[in-house]
């Protein structure tokens, strides 16, 4: 879990998973500069793309040896596992909520 900040910051120092809204304006930045900097934060167990326009997402979960393997999901049915969080989440019901 993530060792939190206090209640005043709007930031974690040692997130264990984000996720992120990608939209078409913003995109390069989101897949690049951004995705190469999350994904060298130490605590970072998975890191998730969602796609704004449609139920889509990319999930880069953390190996054994400390590199990142990636999953694409297309199927608004897909349920997306974070099991360092004890956590199941609906595609679907993902992008309903955005």
């Amino acid at each position: 879990m993530c060792q939190s900040n206090p209640d005043t910051d709007t930031f974690q120092d040692q997130p264990v998973l984000i996720v992120e809204v990608v939209s078409e304006s913003a995109r390069r930045v989101d897949e690049g500069e951004k995705q190469d900097q999350y994904l060298s934060i130490e605590s970072l167990q998975a890191y998730t793309l969602l796609e704004q326009d449609r139920a889509a997402a990319v999930v880069y979960h953390r190996q054994a040896d400390g590199t990142f393997a990636e999953a694409t999901y297309n199927d608004p049915n897909a349920v997306l596992e974070f099991p360092e969080l004890d956590v199941k989440l609906s595609l679907e019901e993902l992008h309903a909520s955005r």
